[in-house]
């Protein structure tokens, strides 16, 4: 494999730090151009997405209700993922 070739890019005289990740237009890109990272922040944003739920109304509501709202809070984010996973064999979830 080959060593990376780093520039550095300035802005008003100031150099930039580089960065493993970055985003763009809404998508996480790590330096390994994998979507590992981006998957990662939409499946965070749906659990957080699944307490906000369950704190909001309540640990007795129906599990039909529960997930009616997960589901209608959540859906743009998971249609993001299989629009990847149709794209991809498969994903990487490993740690980098």
């Amino acid at each position: 494999s080959h060593a990376p070739i780093h520039f550095n890019y300035a802005m008003n005289g100031f150099i930039l730090d580089h960065g493993n990740v970055f985003k763009d237009i809404g998508v996480f890109i790590d330096q390994t151009l994998s979507f590992s990272t981006h998957i990662k922040s939409i499946l965070l944003k749906c659990n957080k997405m699944c307490y906000k739920v369950k704190y909001t109304i309540g640990f007795n509501a129906s599990v039909n209700v529960e997930s009616s709202l997960f589901i209608s809070l959540c859906r743009h984010f998971l249609s993001g993922l299989l629009i990847l996973k149709a794209k991809s064999n498969k994903f990487n979830l490993s740690n980098d």
